[in-house]
């Protein structure tokens, strides 16, 4: 009886001992399952605060402007922008009313009656200067709420973020001014006559006619003047780290030139290109009419290669926007595939 009853203890003790190392596992398991959780929690979080630095950083994206047009087009009159897939455009078949249309060429919309070039457009509106006033207008995307800023304009208009850059009509010497979006703000950069305007990063670059038409920058805030080259320019297109030009000291050739004011240099010695002040320079190459083939378009690379010819007939004002390039002869706005193609009238 006695060996019975020391066998049944046995038992107990093994079957406590397995209860106990049951317990003990599971103990183990539920402390690395909340170590895991826990980790998996911190990484998400940590994805979460790079995600939403990522999106503080001021950048264009697909549905939203942060600079209103590209710099090319504004030194091209600014006939045409685009936010998302919507391409806003000046419609000479209609008194160069602004119409937006998607990029499939579908919802084609009227959005004001009044004369309208140097077109931006920054998240929900449309900036533009009106020849009838000679003023900087805006109004909601949609057409509505039109308001025109009590400021005159010669041309250039540059909206960046929530400032506005542009020579100023009323003032002697049509200086670089700048104004705040809503109207406030207006503020004197510079004391001299200055054309083709290009705003990049907290730098304006511009063609200084008090001294030639020589190349000058100065910072967003006026300060920091630097006079860039001695030659005359017209057409300046800032792309990268280079300044793009036709060269009228050199009988309009292209040129090209370091921000900084370094190398400068005909892009290509080979070409006998007048070039004309209708340069514009987009996914490495620079667009341009030529006057010694009947003002048509050309483009030709960044490095000088590959000098190709695209249409056929008198050409200014060459707006980039997407695959296509708007332009327009003396009365009618035009667009083609940036390879020449498909070239049709716009209204």
């Amino acid at each position: 009886m006695m060996h019975k009853n020391k066998k049944t203890n046995n038992l107990t003790k093994f079957m406590l001992v397995i209860i106990a190392a049951i317990l003990i596992y599971l103990i183990i398991m539920c402390g690395v399952l909340i170590f895991v959780l826990n980790s998996s929690n911190s990484r998400e979080e940590t994805n979460i605060s790079i995600n939403e630095s990522k999106t503080s950083i001021p950048i264009n994206n697909k549905d939203k402007n942060i600079r209103g047009n590209t710099t090319g087009n504004i030194r091209n009159s600014g006939l045409a922008a685009i936010q998302g897939d919507w391409i806003y455009y000046s419609n000479s078949s209609d008194g160069a009313s602004i119409y937006k249309i998607k990029t499939d060429g579908t919802q084609k919309i009227k959005l004001n009656d009044v004369p309208s070039t140097n077109i931006n457009i920054v998240g929900d509106w449309v900036y533009y200067k009106s020849f009838s006033s000679s003023t900087i207008e805006k109004m909601k995307i949609d057409g509505s709420e039109n308001t025109q800023l009590n400021v005159k304009v010669d041309s250039y208009i540059n909206v960046v973020g929530d400032w506005i850059y542009y020579n100023n009509f009323d003032d002697d010497q049509t200086c670089i001014y700048k104004i705040k979006t809503d109207g406030t703000q207006k503020t004197k950069l510079n004391n001299e006559t200055s054309y083709d305007i290009n705003i990049v990063d907290d730098w304006i670059y511009y063609s200084s006619a008090s001294d030639g038409d020589s190349l000058y920058k100065i910072k967003t805030d006026g300060t920091q003047r630097k006079k860039l080259n001695n030659s005359k320019n017209l057409g300046i297109v800032v792309y990268n780290d280079w300044i793009y030009y036709a060269n009228y000291s050199d009988w309009g050739t292209i040129y090209k030139i370091r921000i900084d004011g370094t190398d400068e240099t005909p892009l290509n010695t080979q070409l006998n290109t007048e070039a004309s002040a209708y340069l514009n320079v987009s996914d490495d190459w620079i667009y341009y009419q030529n006057p010694n083939d009947n003002f048509s378009v050309y483009k030709i690379k960044i490095d000088g290669s590959e000098n190709t010819k695209l249409n056929n007939t008198y050409s200014e004002s060459i707006n980039i926007v997407g695959d296509w390039i708007y332009y327009r002869d003396e009365k009618t706005l035009y667009k083609m595939k940036i390879d020449g193609s498909e070239i049709s009238n716009v209204d």
